[in-house]
């Protein structure tokens, strides 16, 4: 089955502590002759991004990777997603994704010079720039106003509670009476992800530590038209009741 999307989950690890985010501490690294071998054996298709559980820029092979993502001429988009701290070359980049979760003053507001400069060099060489970004109180005037003045697009999620993430990302099951879902996300077959340890799974919100929920795709979809959601799927876009 040909996917619309392919991610390669290059690292597993951050260089910032988002409070709600449970990226492990310790930096796992997706090893580079596997992720050639990833590349090589997926068909041509739309987009693939160089991605991580965390920030891709901490992969020392990033570049020469994406580099050999584009000579390989099958991806009509290579795309990266970053919190833009740490410098790359966007110049291997056709579209470049700023995860901007944790620019306010509560806690990383010292980098926003440092991600507005990367906005800019991004901006002037890159065929697409959007900005996403978590709201959880922080002060977002300054990147709203950055995006206004590049016409940039910028997506705000809005976060509930600590309650509501740590349900999301709970491994339970929990059982929603009455209801029967359906996933169609998977249904459709839109994305194709490979986890660090190079584990082939169907949703972008699949973590390492949640791949043994997603290997079974039949039994997911009978939990869910039994109401057994698991908490990566809770409040998910792509999770539609069945009526």
């Amino acid at each position: 089955m040909a996917f619309q999307t392919y991610q390669l989950e290059l690292v597993y690890g951050c260089n910032l502590t988002c409070f709600y985010c449970t990226t492990a501490d310790k930096l796992q690294l997706m090893p580079e002759y596997k992720a050639i071998e990833i590349l090589n054996s997926l068909p041509p298709t739309k987009y693939l991004y160089l991605q991580g559980q965390g920030e891709p820029t901490l992969h020392p092979s990033l570049i020469m990777l994406a580099k050999y993502a584009k000579s390989l001429k099958k991806f009509t988009y290579v795309c990266i997603i970053t919190n833009g701290i740490i410098e790359t070359d966007y110049n291997v980049f056709d579209k470049v994704f700023f995860s901007c979760d944790d620019i306010g003053p509560i806690k990383s507001g010292k980098y926003f010079d440092r991600i507005k400069d990367n906005f800019y060099k991004a901006y002037k060489v890159c065929r697409e720039v959007q900005i996403w970004t978590v709201d959880f109180g922080q002060d977002l005037q300054p990147l709203v106003q950055l995006c206004k003045e590049l016409k940039i697009n910028q997506y705000t999620q809005k976060l509930n509670t600590n309650a509501t993430l740590a349900y999301k990302y709970a491994i339970t099951k929990p059982k929603l009476d009455g209801e029967s879902f359906e996933c169609t996300h998977i249904k459709k077959g839109l994305l194709r992800r490979f986890l660090v340890d190079c584990t082939p799974v169907d949703c972008c919100w699949c973590r390492l530590e949640h791949k043994e929920l997603f290997k079974d795709i039949d039994l997911l979809h009978n939990n869910l038209r039994k109401g057994i959601v698991i908490g990566p799927c809770v409040d998910c876009m792509h999770l539609g009741a069945i009526k």
